[in-house]
Order: structure tokens, then sequence, then C-alpha cells
């Protein structure tokens, strides 16, 4: 075996040796790459920005099973670190100048469409990020023009051949071509400024073109002079045009101005009629605001006062404690504060005096009860101690209180004689008697015939110099002269008609009285028989009509 042979066997036992040991370097490696792609799809998943804090989100991390792929900590941190350099350098180059992507859709657009307009382009890559990057309007009409201008500029260049055989190389100036650039801008008139228009055109070829500032500013104050007059020239014409205008033309005018002239009534009036209704919304919702704050203030005194002899200056001192002060005093004033008060004050007492009344009901009879006695009594009943009167006012009260339940009980007895069926059948059924018709008309004519002499006498004894008779006094002896006989002649049994009123409580009241109950009984009869008269009279009338 020679020294080439002892190589050759040397090499292929170390490469035996180094084949597992390679392999397994092979295997780790493609481990590891598979380790760093899911621990980068874990950053990806959880939203980590390019300024993320390693420290504050390695918490949040540590819950994903991806996380504990990679082992070492030292190695996590590098791929984070190196996820976030990847995202700056991303950041930066999507920030770029947007006006080199805007021009390169300029050109594709106009590549393609060689006669194409800015409305088409606007429409066609109005979802372009390039087009939407560049947020000025301005600035994408103007690239988009210069970007037109170029291209028809490039058209001449590359067919120039045959010209410049023919020998025509004239070639536009600088200064022509920074005019054309302002025609080409829109927006510019004679008040434009400089400083702004500038900024606008800073860009374009043509503005560099020409090298002095002052030469450029120059240029653009003759190119809006030049516009302003222009623009007088055309307010000339328009003048003029106006001056020869015909009589139809003069209608047309006056027609238009009639009708904005009714364009500008009508707004007016719908001003004048929505002011009006904010005005009507505004009183409405006040009005409301009142109501609720006197609903308020009339609950809080039912449920709080029950005196009603208080002062309204101590009750407003209590409702300013109330949390309920804050809703009513802010929109109640003090006049009607103080009206409020004393209306529930004066319910109060008119409350307070029915109890009383009602009581008093219980404890008066007519005729029997005397203030000596009653007096002592009332001191412990709580309807008095409630009303909180002296006791002289008391008195007075029920001295008011007896008076009208007396003239209620007359009231009462005057209206059951008027119910009763017996006296109103009584009457009926006499008067159609004739005899006792003709006694009672005689009867009344000699009361008559007596009372005018009465009269005669009171006037001799007058002249004599004697003592007059009161005259109403005749009239009041004829009066009842008059309802004695209509009762007696026309057979009116008064005591039977005492035996069927007594079964009734209202004739019972005033039997402490048995004249004045005679009394009430023979006055109400006798306006009955007037009143029965008067009906037959009527109906006498009437037949023989």
């Amino acid at each position: 075996m020679d020294e080439s042979d002892f190589d050759h066997q040397l090499q292929l036992l170390e490469s035996e040796v180094d084949s597992p040991i390679a392999a397994e370097t092979t295997t780790v490696e493609a481990e590891d790459s598979l380790a760093a792609r899911q621990f980068r799809d874990l950053l990806v998943d959880h939203g980590v920005n390019a300024f993320a804090s390693w420290d504050l989100i390695v918490d949040r991390l540590s819950q994903d099973p991806r996380f504990d792929l990679v082992s070492e900590p030292a190695l996590r941190k590098e791929f984070f670190d190196e996820y976030c350099r990847e995202l700056v350098v991303r950041s930066r180059r999507s920030a770029a100048d947007p006006r080199e992507a805007y021009q390169a859709l300029v050109r594709e657009f106009l590549q393609q469409n060689v006669k194409g307009t800015w409305t088409q382009f606007q429409n066609q890559n109005r979802r372009d990020k390039r087009f939407v990057g560049l947020k000025s309007m301005k600035d994408r009409v103007f690239l988009f023009d210069a970007e037109v201008k170029q291209q028809k500029e490039r058209k001449p260049s590359e067919t120039g051949k045959d010209s410049k055989r023919r020998g025509d190389t004239t070639t536009p100036s600088p200064r022509q071509e920074f005019l054309a650039l302002l025609k080409t801008t829109n927006g510019l008139n004679r008040e434009s400024s400089w400083t702004c228009t500038k900024e606008q055109l800073r860009h374009h070829p043509a503005y560099r073109a020409i090298v002095s500032s002052a030469e450029r500013e120059r240029l653009f104050r003759d190119y809006t002079a030049g516009l302003a007059r222009r623009e007088r020239r055309s307010r000339s014409r328009s003048r003029s045009r106006s001056r020869s205008w015909s009589p139809a033309d003069r209608g047309d005018r006056d027609k238009q101005r009639r009708v904005h002239s009714s364009l500008d009534e009508r707004r007016r009036q719908v001003e004048r009629d929505q002011q009006a209704q904010r005005r009507e919304m505004d009183r409405e919702r006040e009005r409301l605001r009142l109501q609720e704050a006197e609903r308020t203030l009339q609950v809080w005194l039912i449920d709080h006062e029950r005196d009603h002899t208080r002062e309204t200056d101590q009750v407003v001192a209590d409702l300013r404690n109330s949390p309920r002060w804050s809703t009513m005093g802010r929109d109640l004033d003090r006049r009607t504060l103080h009206r409020l008060i004393q209306d529930h004050q004066d319910q109060l007492y008119r409350k307070h005096l029915a109890a009383f009344h009602k009581r008093l009901d219980d404890l008066v009879v007519l005729g029997q009860t005397e203030w000596d006695r009653l007096g002592p009594r009332l001191e412990a009943e709580p309807t008095v101690k409630r009303l909180r009167v002296a006791p002289e006012k008391l008195k007075t009260i029920v001295d008011e209180y007896i008076a009208e339940r007396h003239r209620r009980a007359r009231e009462d007895l005057v209206q059951l004689i008027r119910e009763s069926w017996f006296a109103q059948h009584q009457l009926r059924l006499a008067w159609t008697n004739e005899s006792i018709r003709t006694i009672l008309n005689q009867k009344v004519a000699a009361d008559l015939i007596a009372a005018a002499a009465d009269d005669d006498d009171n006037e001799a004894n007058h002249d004599a110099g004697g003592e007059a008779k009161d005259p109403d006094d005749a009239r009041a002896r004829l009066q009842r002269l008059q309802g004695a006989a209509s009762i007696d002649d026309l057979l009116v049994n008064l005591k039977e008609l005492h035996q069927i009123l007594h079964r009734d409580s209202r004739y019972l009241v005033l039997q402490f009285d048995p004249a004045e109950r005679n009394r009430i009984m023979t006055e109400t009869l006798s306006e009955m028989v007037e009143s029965v008269k008067q009906q037959s009279l009527y109906s006498s009338a009437k037949g023989q009509s």
C-alpha cells in the first residue's frame, strides 16, 4: 500500500465520521429556522408594533405555546429586535414622498390612455393607494396636467427628425415654458399670491429652468396683471351687451329679479315663522316648568305643612331646607310662592272648619243647646284644637253655625210643605168649587175695602195732628187676612196636615218653636193658594180664547 492509498482510506474514514455530525447539524438548523418562523408569527398575531418594549409585552407573549419554541431568552430578545427593525424600515419606505408614486401612476395611465382626461384618471384610480397617498387635490391636478404637458412635448421631440432635416430647430424658451405653466395652473387670478403659487410650482421643470427668482416673480406679476386687464375688458363687454339687450331680454331679467325677490321674501317669511314657533315653544316650555314647580310645592305642603296659622316666611324658611327647593326656587317668584302657601293654609282651615261643623251636627240640638254648657265641652274636642282659634272666635263660629242651621231648617220645612201631596190636592179640589171661589173673591174684596178705610183714617189722623197708623202694618194685616181666609175658605185641614208632616224629620227640627213653625206653614200655604189661583185664571183665559 503506497502513500496515496493510505491518504484515500484516511479521507473515507473522516467522511464516515463527519457525516452523522453534519446531518445532526442540518437537523438542528432546520429546527431553529422553524422555531424562528413560528416565533415571528407569534409577534405578528399579537400585533407588536415597531416601538413596543420587550419588557412590557413579554408577559403577554409567554402565554402562547409558540413562545417556548425558542428556549434561550437572549435569542427571543434578538428575534424581537430584528422584527421591530423590519417594521421601522417598512414604515419608512411607505412614508416616502407620495408625489413620485403618484407621478408613476399618472405615467402608467397616460401610456395606456394617450388622450385620457383628468376625470377618467380620477374615476379609474380613486381607490389606488398611490392616488389616495397624495392628500392635496390641487397637487393631484397639477401633477396630472404637468405630466400630460410633458407627454405632448415628447411627441414633437420624438418625431422631430423631419423638422431637423428641414432645418427647423426652434425650441420654446424657458420664459415661454414658464408662462405656459402659469396658464395651465388652475386657480390663478389677479389676486393670487406669489408666495403660495411658487410653493405649488417649485417641482416643475419649467419653474426650475428660470434660475433667477426675481425673474420668476416678475413674469408672475405680468401674467396676473394681464389677467386683470382681460377681466376688466370682459366686464366692459358684458356691460355693453347689457345696454344693447332687447326688450325680451329685459323682460327675462325682470322675471328673474321678481323670482329672486319672491324667494327672498319667502325665506324671510319662513324665518319669521320659525322664530314665532320657537318663541311659542319657549313659552310653552316655561309654562310647563311653572306648572311642575307649583305641583312640586303643593305636594311638599301636603306632606309637611299641617298648621294653617303659621306665618308665610316661616314656611318659606322650612322650604329652603328641602331638597326640592332647587327645582321650586328657580322657577317660582316670591309672589307666586306666597300665594300658593296662603291657598294651602286657607284650604286647611276650610277642611278643619268642615270637620268641626260635622262634629257640631252631633252636639248641637236647635233650641236646646246653650253656649254655657257647650263651650267647656268643646275645649277637649280634637277638631277645636286643629282650628287653633280664640274662645271669642270659637263662639262666633258656633253662633254662625246655629244661625245657618236654623235657616236651613226653615227652608227644608217650606220645601216639605210644597212637596206635600195632601196640601196640593186639597187646594186644587177646593178651587174647583164655584161657591168657595165666590166666597174667596168676596172676602178678598172686603179685605181690600177695609184696607182702604184704614188708609183714609190714617190720613185723617195725620191731618188732625194725631198719631198716624203705619200703612205697612195695614198691608201686612191685609196679607194675613187674605192668607187666613184663603186657607179657611178652601177647607185645608191644618190639623190633618200637621199629622201628615209629623212623619218627616224636617218637620220635627222646629218642634222647639211651634209658633214659628205654624207661621211658616201659613205663609207657605198662602203662597200656594195664590199659585193655584193664577194657574186657574190662566187655564180659564186659555179655554175662552
